[in-house]
C-alpha cells in the first residue's frame, strides 16, 4: 500500500491534536482513581476512619507521612511531563516515518511510471521546422486531404504546437 506523505502528516496531525490531550487526561483520571482505592484500601484495612486521598484535606498528615506515601500530585506531574515528552518523542519518530514513507512513495512512484515509458522518445519540435501531420487539412468529408508538409510556427505547451498549412491557414495541434 503507498500512502502519500501528505497523507500521513494529516493522520498524525489529527491523531496530536485529537488523542494526545484525551491520553493524557485518561492517565491522570487513572492516577487520581488509584489514590483514591488506595486511600480505601488502608481506611479499611486499618481502621482510619479520617484517612481520604493523601495529601487531601482532612487527611491524617501524620499517619500519611509515617507510611511513606510517594506526593502524588508530585507523582502526577511527573507523569504528565514524562507523558508529554514521550508523545513529543513519539511525534518526531512518526514526522521520520512519514518522510520516509514519502520518500518510498516518491521512489516507487517513479519505478512504476519507467517501465511504461520505458521505450518512449520524447521529441521537441522548434519554430520553422518541418513536420508531417497525419490528420485530414479540413473537417469537409468529401474534401478532406492528407497534406504534407507544415511549417511550425509558435509553439504553446511542450505538446501542442500552432501549425501552418499549405493553404496559409493556422491550426493548433496537440502531440500526444
Amino acid at each position: 500500500m503507498i500512502v502519500s506523505k501528505s497523507r500521513i502528516h494529516k493522520i498524525l496531525s489529527v491523531f496530536w491534536y485529537a488523542y494526545a490531550p484525551w491520553i493524557v487526561d485518561m492517565l491522570e483520571q487513572a492516577l487520581h482513581h488509584s489514590a483514591t482505592f488506595l486511600a480505601l484500601f488502608f481506611q479499611i484495612y486499618r481502621g482510619r476512619n479520617k484517612f481520604s486521598i493523601p495529601f487531601s484535606p482532612g487527611c491524617d498528615k501524620e499517619w500519611v507521612e509515617s507510611y511513606n506515601f510517594p506526593k502524588f500530585p508530585r507523582q502526577l506531574k511527573s507523569v504528565t511531563n514524562y507523558l508529554k515528552i514521550k508523545l513529543q518523542h513519539d511525534m518526531k519518530q512518526y514526522q521520520l516515518a512519514a518522510e520516509q514513507v514519502g520518500i518510498a512513495s516518491s521512489i516507487n512512484q517513479a519505478n512504476y511510471s519507467y517501465y511504461p515509458n520505458r521505450l518512449k522518445k520524447y521529441e521537441s519540435f522548434e519554430i520553422g521546422d518541418k513536420v508531417i501531420v497525419v490528420a485530414p487539412d479540413s473537417t469537409h468529408n468529401m474534401y478532406a486531404r492528407w497534406t504534407t508538409p507544415f511549417t511550425i510556427i509558435g509553439k504553446r505547451s511542450a505538446h501542442s504546437y500552432l501549425v501552418q498549412m499549405p493553404d496559409n491557414s493556422v491550426k493548433h495541434i496537440y502531440r500526444y
